[in-house]
């Protein structure tokens, strides 16, 4: 995925450009590709647990202070969710129902994907 940035003729695409080019850079470099690894039991509809996680992430690189804020910060921001290749990001409650399927060794696990990424 090629990165690019510039003038349109837009009001406004994102607020979150260098965040949008630091997603598009992870997943070129397929940083976050431990968080699949990881084993969740929750229901997969649309998004993966992986993807959730992901998008937790998002919400913290965002400056959401809770994820309650995920729905009206970030969730609008269909430009970050192209970048991932979905039409739109998740819901908050799906994201909170996937932190609350972790268990200690899931989390153990995260740390390490985290460790291994860095």
């Amino acid at each position: 995925m090629a990165i690019e940035f510039g003038l349109t003729n837009e009001i406004s695409n994102t607020q979150y450009a260098p965040l949008a080019a630091l997603l598009a850079h992870y997943h070129q470099e397929k940083v976050l590709t431990a968080l699949k690894k990881i084993e969740i039991p929750v229901k997969t509809y649309e998004y993966t647990p992986a993807s959730k996680l992901e998008q937790v992430l998002v919400s913290i690189l965002c400056g959401c202070a809770t994820l309650t804020e995920f729905n009206t910060k970030v969730r609008p921001e269909r430009l970050l969710a192209k970048i991932y290749g979905m039409e739109q990001l998740s819901e908050q409650s799906n994201m909170s129902r996937t932190l609350d399927a972790l268990t200690l060794m899931n989390i153990g696990r995260v740390r390490s994907a985290k460790s291994a990424s860095l």
